[in-house]
């Protein structure tokens, strides 16, 4: 009776948390044992978010704080000597199903921020981040007391999938969202004229004002990961641009236009990564933009500029 009653506390405040507290947010710390540098990861290898664990330091909402919290006090309840096996095995129970009801819960009392809300979507990454990594060393440190057989593995590749789902969902659809837009762009060939250079250079600005909201919220997850989302979102708005570039070159009129356009992508996304580093590793910008500021990309019958835009879109 004792630990059914505690079953039905926890879950109600599990639930009750999830609905008043995923919007605050507090800095959490991952396990020390479990982190692990970036740099062990192999060169050229694909990283999601998921992978990188660079910095010790999450932001997490504050519900899988004291989510986190309610398990360990449950774990080290039923670890305890004078607990029954039986009574110990419930309350496992109940930490494990409180984890899979926030797995759940989330998906869908947050459904309609996941879709365009970059903040949010940060959070529910972490949050998955966060206790996962905590998960794994629970069990091991408590196994001399814990009944036989508790563990708490198996429920850590759904959240860890739900958690990188998330993100990477979010980045797609928001990256069709903004081509779609440039798609709608007049052609490089009539900037010259006031009212296709008004209406290039506004759809040009919804679309870095857009990205860089999105990076804005993310640089301040703690996770250097996010800025590889960044970069896999900037690659194809950057292949779009030098695309239609090539398909319909400028006139000698509107090169001056073409010019400032392109300036105020590569000056946005300059602002985009946290740190140079960062912005090295992951701009795809940065292979062309000494040779724009030359103005080799901006001359329709340039050698070099066929040559530099092959190697930027094998990028």
């Amino acid at each position: 009776r004792y630990a059914s009653e505690k079953r039905r506390r926890v879950l109600v405040d599990v639930r009750q948390s999830m609905q008043k507290d995923y919007m605050d947010s507090v800095v959490a710390s991952l396990p020390t044992s479990h982190h692990r540098p970036s740099s062990s990861k192999k060169s050229g290898q694909s990283r999601t978010p998921n992978d990188d664990n660079d910095n010790n330091n999450l932001r997490v909402s504050l519900c899988v704080s004291k989510l986190w919290t309610q398990m360990e006090a449950l774990l080290d309840e039923a670890a305890h000597e004078d607990v029954g096996q039986g009574v110990g095995m419930a309350l496992v129970h109940t930490a494990r199903d409180a984890v899979s009801l926030f797995r759940m819960g989330m998906a869908s009392l947050v459904k309609e921020a996941l879709e365009h809300d970059p903040r949010v979507v940060m959070l529910v990454h972490n949050d998955c981040l966060f206790l996962t990594h905590h998960m794994l060393p629970a069990v091991y440190r408590r196994k001399a007391g814990l009944p036989r057989g508790v563990s708490l593995i198996d429920l850590v590749p759904p959240l860890r999938e739900f958690g990188e789902h998330v993100v990477m969902h979010f980045a797609k659809t928001h990256t069709h969202k903004m081509l779609q837009s440039l798609e709608t762009s007049p052609p490089w060939t009539d900037v010259h004229e006031d009212g296709p250079f008004n209406q290039a250079e506004t759809c040009l600005k919804v679309v870095l004002f857009q990205l860089q909201r999105i990076a804005q919220q993310w640089k301040d997850g703690g996770l250097h990961a996010y800025a590889a989302v960044v970069g896999r979102m900037l690659a194809p708005l950057l292949n779009h641009l030098l695309t239609s570039l090539l398909s319909t070159p400028p006139t000698l009129k509107a090169v001056h236009s073409v010019h400032h356009l392109f300036q105020l992508y590569l000056d946005a996304a300059s602002d985009l990564f946290e740190t140079a580093a960062l912005a090295e590793l992951h701009d795809t910008v940065v292979g062309v933009q000494d040779k724009w500021v030359t103005g080799v990309l901006v001359f329709p019958e340039s050698p070099q500029r066929h040559h530099a835009l092959s190697i930027v879109l094998r990028k």
